[in-house]
């Protein structure tokens, strides 16, 4: 596994940074007239986490 120096979130702060990218996410496909799809590794690469983290994160 590669270091990269930053910190990784977790508990609640991981949890609002998910929810941000979603919403973020579906604004973005609102502005641009197409309706929004759920794509877990897009999400994983924006928040940056994993996808099997998204998996695990059932609060949203």
């Amino acid at each position: 596994m590669k270091k990269t120096g930053k910190r990784q979130l977790r508990g609640e702060a991981l949890e609002r940074r998910i929810e941000a990218v979603i919403r973020e996410l579906a604004a973005e496909a609102k502005r641009a007239g197409e309706s929004f799809t759920y794509n877990a590794t897009k999400v994983a690469g924006q928040v940056p986490t994993t996808r099997k983290t998204l998996r695990l994160t059932t609060t949203l």
